[in-house]
């Protein structure tokens, strides 16, 4: 239950995408089992705790998104309503603040673009989620519109500290992979543009797997990547 790196839920859900991907049904299984162990006796996640001056994932928002890999439509719709009961029924999208950046050249103020923009993508997964009568869809894609216009004006070349990494988010959402196809009105569409390739800067060199320290396995950005029907090979291939 952190909000960087080292969050179970964020990780266990996209690890869930992949297994149903791949038809790992052994994996899959085992996701679903320990996501209802871990997470389905949860309440009143205390929103107001967010954000400190340093997260990109939330806490709260991240846990619901699993949960909605792993329920029924139903079941997910009462869970939601004790696990969130300050999300409210129509299209305001004030009811949840997106991080302020004060200091983009700041490499941990900065995270809260990235919070922003996980945040934009797992409320438009949890809307798209419920049932088309729900009147909570609206306010969470209300929501979401909200946080995607505070990280994409982080989503720039100018400084380092989230050029290097923002991008990653960025296409999640604005591409809309992971997004179930929903019963409520769909969210804005991300670009019409197709991609043909994702350059990767820094130290991700290891991200293609290739003289990986811990292993040989493919890493974020190769599978962001592979989810964008892209081959991530080094520059020096």
């Amino acid at each position: 239950r952190m909000r960087e790196q080292w969050q179970a839920a964020f990780s266990v859900g996209l690890v869930l995408d992949w297994a149903r991907a791949t038809k790992e049904k052994k994996l899959e299984s085992l996701l679903l089992s320990r996501s209802r162990d871990f997470y389905l006796k949860d309440r009143a996640c205390p929103m107001a705790y967010e954000p400190s001056g340093e997260d990109f994932l939330s806490l709260c928002v991240g846990q619901a998104s699993l949960l909605r890999r792993v329920l029924p439509e139903g079941e997910f719709a009462g869970w939601l309503r004790e696990f969130l009961p300050i999300l409210p029924a129509g299209d305001r999208g004030d009811w949840l603040a997106p991080g302020v950046v004060t200091d983009p050249t700041d490499p941990k103020l900065g995270h809260l673009y990235g919070l922003n923009l996980s945040r934009a993508w797992m409320l438009r997964a949890i809307a798209r989620s419920l049932p088309a009568s729900d009147p909570r869809g609206a306010a969470l894609t209300a929501a979401a519109g909200v946080h995607r216009t505070a990280g994409m004006a982080g989503v720039t070349a100018e400084h380092y500290e989230g050029g290097h990494w923002l991008g990653t988010f960025a296409v999640y959402l604005e591409t809309g992979r992971g997004l179930p196809a929903g019963t409520q009105s769909a969210a804005t569409p991300g670009p019409a543009t197709q991609y043909s390739r994702l350059y990767v800067f820094g130290d991700s060199y290891s991200d293609i797997g290739a003289g990986y320290i811990d292993g040989d396995g493919r890493t974020a950005v190769a599978y962001l990547g592979w989810l964008m029907g892209l081959d991530v090979v080094s520059s020096k291939a």
